[in-house]
């Protein structure tokens, strides 16, 4: 039967095809035909039957269901946020639009993509001019949209740089200006001047008589707020353990950041510490290295050193250079004696004259080393032989402590920097810290000067095989009483 002979069938399939496809008039509907193999449609007016169409009844209506349905306007407020609404599951999705699918659009929380954001212009342009907007007028309203967004994100960018920039100053504030911050800064170059320094051989370690206060005896003095480091001046070119040329002790009093330096004369006539042996204090070094020398030094004067330094003379050069050098003044006698010795090792260097002198790490060096000729201190004094020859030392280590202090960071840590690779020492990182906080926090900024044994309290004395010699027979309590006070001060010990 076909749809000639009975009109209700047609009918029927119309309605069905209706249903289908949409009504689209009569001129777009699908051609109905009866055939052996039941219904067949024929595609609209210009369109290609899709190959493998022709079969039976029902045929699939997928093949044409996304080329000829008819457009639906797409309703954009679907996708827009709406605050107002309390779904379960628009809340499920932390506030923000959601999609047919369920899932929450790209973007950040309760704010719409790029794309959404083009979508409620389009949406909000048809409600004003009553159509859709066209190509062009899509272009128009995307290019804004874009650029805006542009803008505001470059906006953000750019406050966040500032912000950094902040955070930055306030950090450099902190860490230069304030108390707190100098502290972290002296806790990292302690950290730093530990690992830069020279390491001590396990043997020397083992060397030294007294490791921990625990160790020495009852009356010797010893207060955990005082550090003693005994600093030794060498010449290590050779390679050999020699005479030390100059042997101080650097103390500091850790509550009121006082410093202290004291030179121990050389030509001091000691005990040698494990030796059974009488030689000048400077002897014990090259005798049997740097436990000896402690050894002797404490037992002399019964106080206890918590560790040592080893300095180069080439890194007392390299610090005064790199510090752009030190004013000291200089005597007649002294830059004559200077100019025509080899104290001073460049002979360009040996220039110097009567009044204050600019001097160079080669220069100071030699000046330190002068004997023969005397120097006066502060009050006018001529102080000659070994005295003065410390007295000198003292000088320039005054110079370069002043110089440091007024010097800015930078200078600092390249003076720092190049001295510490000329440095031996097992002192911690946790004493080097101690000693710079009370440096650097010391109101004072005053350094205190003396000799031992005291100026007053010694005798020379010739020796035979030995030569001569500071003697301190019968003098050697009250220079033990005369450092002790010195160096602790009001403290117990």
């Amino acid at each position: 039967m076909s749809y000639r002979d009975d009109d209700i069938f047609f009918d029927d399939v119309e309605e069905a095809l209706k249903n289908k496809y949409g009504d689209y008039g009569d001129e777009d509907l699908p051609k109905v035909d009866m055939g052996l193999s039941g219904i067949r449609t024929a595609p609209p007016p210009g369109r290609r039957r899709p190959a493998g169409t022709y079969g039976t009844c029902p045929r699939p209506a997928s093949r044409y269901e996304n080329t000829r349905r008819r457009p639906v306007r797409h309703n954009y407020e679907d996708e827009l946020p709406n605050e107002e609404e309390d779904t379960e599951e628009y809340a499920s999705h932390g506030g923000g639009p959601v999609r047919p699918s369920g899932k929450k659009p790209k973007g950040k929380k309760g704010k719409m993509t790029e794309e959404q954001e083009k979508r409620l212009a389009y949406h909000k342009f048809e409600e004003r001019s009553g159509r859709k907007p066209s190509r062009k007028e899509k272009k128009l309203i995307d290019k804004k949209i874009h650029s805006r967004r542009r803008k505001e994100k470059l906006g953000k960018v750019f406050k966040g740089f500032l912000a950094v920039i902040a955070l930055l100053v306030l950090f450099v504030v902190f860490l230069f200006y304030t108390k707190p911050g100098k502290r972290v800064l002296l806790r990292f170059a302690s950290v730093y001047v530990k690992k830069a320094t020279k390491g001590v051989d396990k043997e020397e370690i083992e060397g030294i008589p007294f490791k921990s206060p625990e160790n020495i005896p009852d009356d010797w003095a010893y207060n955990e707020n005082v550090i003693n480091i005994l600093l030794i001046g060498a010449d290590a070119s050779g390679g050999e353990r020699t005479n030390t040329d100059s042997m101080i002790i650097f103390s500091e009093n850790t509550i009121t950041g006082q410093v202290t330096l004291v030179s121990l004369l050389r030509d001091t006539y000691v005990d040698i510490y494990g030796q059974n042996v009488k030689r000048k204090l400077n002897y014990a070094y090259r005798a049997d290295g740097i436990g000896c020398l402690m050894g002797t030094i404490e037992s002399t004067y019964k106080i206890y050193l918590d560790s040592y330094a080893i300095v180069d003379f080439q890194a007392f050069r390299d610090v005064v250079d790199k510090l752009g050098g030190v004013d000291l003044y200089i005597s007649s006698e002294e830059a004559s004696y200077l100019n025509s010795e080899t104290l001073i090792k460049n002979g360009d260097n040996r220039n110097l004259k009567e009044g204050i002198n600019h001097l160079n790490g080669d220069q100071a060096n030699g000046y330190c080393r002068v004997r023969a000729i005397g120097t006066r201190d502060d009050s006018g004094n001529l102080i000659i032989d070994d005295h003065g020859r410390t007295l000198r030392q003292r000088k320039v280590l005054r110079a370069i402590y002043d110089n440091y202090k007024n010097e800015d960071i930078l200078t600092v840590y390249s003076a720092t920097n190049s001295v510490l690779g000329n440095i031996t020492t097992p002192i911690s990182s946790g004493n080097i810290y101690t000693m710079l906080e009370g440096i650097y926090f010391n109101d004072s900024k005053e350094m205190k000067q003396m000799q031992i044994p005291d100026a007053s309290k010694y005798s020379y004395q010739s020796i035979s095989g030995v030569g001569s010699v500071v003697s301190i027979d019968g003098y050697l309590e009250d220079n033990i009483n005369i450092l002790r006070e010195a160096l602790y001060g009001d403290l117990t010990y």
